[in-house]
Protein backbone atom coordinates (compact mmCIF):
# COMPACT_ATOMS: atom_id res chain seq x y z
CA UNK A 1 0.00 0.00 0.00
CA UNK A 2 1.13 3.24 -1.15
CA UNK A 3 0.37 6.30 1.17
CA UNK A 4 1.27 10.14 0.57
CA UNK A 5 1.89 12.36 3.50
CA UNK A 6 2.13 16.07 3.14
CA UNK A 7 5.13 17.22 5.12
CA UNK A 8 3.37 18.90 8.01
CA UNK A 9 1.78 14.73 8.50
CA UNK A 10 5.14 13.33 8.30
CA UNK A 11 6.71 15.97 10.76
CA UNK A 12 3.86 14.65 13.13
CA UNK A 13 4.20 11.06 12.72
CA UNK A 14 7.73 11.59 13.47
CA UNK A 15 7.90 13.68 16.38
CA UNK A 16 5.34 11.11 18.00
CA UNK A 17 7.59 8.57 17.33
CA UNK A 18 10.77 10.07 18.46
CA UNK A 19 8.76 11.73 21.48
CA UNK A 20 7.19 8.40 22.36
CA UNK A 21 4.04 9.66 22.39
CA UNK A 22 0.59 9.50 20.42
CA UNK A 23 -1.65 12.07 21.63
CA UNK A 24 -2.74 14.10 19.25
CA UNK A 25 -1.98 11.66 16.66
CA UNK A 26 -5.55 10.90 15.33
CA UNK A 27 -6.26 13.72 13.51
CA UNK A 28 -3.35 13.43 11.39
CA UNK A 29 -4.18 9.86 10.85
CA UNK A 30 -7.05 10.32 9.65
CA UNK A 31 -6.48 13.24 7.44
CA UNK A 32 -3.66 10.78 5.93
CA UNK A 33 -6.22 8.15 5.41
CA UNK A 34 -9.06 10.34 3.98
CA UNK A 35 -6.47 11.98 1.96
CA UNK A 36 -5.55 8.38 0.43
CA UNK A 37 -8.83 6.98 0.31
CA UNK A 38 -8.45 4.33 3.41
CA UNK A 39 -10.96 3.02 5.89
CA UNK A 40 -9.13 1.84 9.03
CA UNK A 41 -11.36 -1.33 10.18
CA UNK A 42 -11.48 -1.74 14.26
CA UNK A 43 -12.28 -5.28 15.85
CA UNK A 44 -12.49 -5.91 19.62
CA UNK A 45 -12.61 -9.84 21.11
CA UNK A 46 -13.98 -11.27 23.74
CA UNK A 47 -14.31 -14.90 24.78
CA UNK A 48 -16.02 -17.15 27.53
CA UNK A 49 -13.11 -19.87 28.88
CA UNK A 50 -14.80 -23.31 30.10
CA UNK A 51 -12.16 -23.64 32.84
CA UNK A 52 -12.35 -20.17 33.75
CA UNK A 53 -14.16 -19.09 37.13
CA UNK A 54 -17.26 -17.16 36.23
CA UNK A 55 -19.04 -14.02 38.04
CA UNK A 56 -21.88 -15.17 40.62
CA UNK A 57 -23.54 -11.90 39.79
CA UNK A 58 -26.80 -11.26 37.74
CA UNK A 59 -25.34 -10.75 34.37
CA UNK A 60 -21.52 -12.09 33.39
CA UNK A 61 -21.93 -10.72 30.20
CA UNK A 62 -21.99 -7.42 31.60
CA UNK A 63 -19.11 -8.33 33.99
CA UNK A 64 -16.68 -9.82 31.75
CA UNK A 65 -13.80 -10.99 32.32
CA UNK A 66 -11.12 -8.56 31.88
CA UNK A 67 -8.47 -11.50 30.99
CA UNK A 68 -10.64 -12.87 28.68
CA UNK A 69 -11.36 -9.75 26.28
CA UNK A 70 -8.39 -7.61 23.85
CA UNK A 71 -7.23 -4.72 25.80
CA UNK A 72 -7.01 -3.00 22.86
CA UNK A 73 -8.74 -3.08 19.53
CA UNK A 74 -7.27 -4.90 16.22
CA UNK A 75 -6.77 -2.34 13.72
CA UNK A 76 -6.43 -2.93 10.05
CA UNK A 77 -6.92 -1.26 6.36
CA UNK A 78 -8.37 -4.82 5.12
CA UNK A 79 -11.47 -6.67 6.56
CA UNK A 80 -10.91 -8.77 9.63
CA UNK A 81 -11.76 -12.60 9.21
CA UNK A 82 -13.55 -15.32 11.18
CA UNK A 83 -10.29 -17.31 10.74
CA UNK A 84 -8.63 -14.02 12.31
CA UNK A 85 -10.73 -13.81 15.56
CA UNK A 86 -10.74 -18.05 15.74
CA UNK A 87 -7.44 -18.13 15.55
CA UNK A 88 -6.30 -15.23 17.77
CA UNK A 89 -8.53 -16.97 20.75
CA UNK A 90 -6.78 -20.12 20.02
CA UNK A 91 -3.44 -18.37 21.09
CA UNK A 92 -5.26 -16.72 24.08
CA UNK A 93 -7.37 -20.52 25.41
CA UNK A 94 -8.03 -24.18 24.18
CA UNK A 95 -11.56 -23.86 25.71
CA UNK A 96 -13.05 -20.88 24.45
CA UNK A 97 -17.33 -21.54 24.69
CA UNK A 98 -18.42 -18.04 23.74
CA UNK A 99 -16.83 -15.76 21.59
CA UNK A 100 -18.28 -11.81 20.77
CA UNK A 101 -17.12 -9.23 18.25
CA UNK A 102 -17.57 -5.98 17.54
CA UNK A 103 -16.31 -3.13 15.19
CA UNK A 104 -16.98 -0.25 17.40
CA UNK A 105 -13.71 2.09 17.82
CA UNK A 106 -14.46 2.36 21.10
CA UNK A 107 -15.23 -1.15 22.02
CA UNK A 108 -18.69 -0.15 24.19
CA UNK A 109 -21.11 -0.88 21.43
CA UNK A 110 -22.33 -3.49 18.87
CA UNK A 111 -21.25 -6.64 20.64
CA UNK A 112 -21.95 -9.76 18.67
CA UNK A 113 -21.76 -13.22 18.79
CA UNK A 114 -18.88 -14.64 16.24
CA UNK A 115 -21.68 -16.78 13.86
CA UNK A 116 -23.58 -13.38 13.99
CA UNK A 117 -20.95 -11.16 13.42
CA UNK A 118 -19.72 -12.89 10.29
CA UNK A 119 -23.24 -13.92 8.88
Amino acid sequence: MAVTLTDAQWLAIVNSILLETTTGMKPTLDEIDTANGLVRHYLWIRWLDRNAPRFDGPDPVLNWPPQEATDTPFIAYSSFTRTFVEEYVATQTSQPVYIQVTDDPAGQAGWKELDVFFT
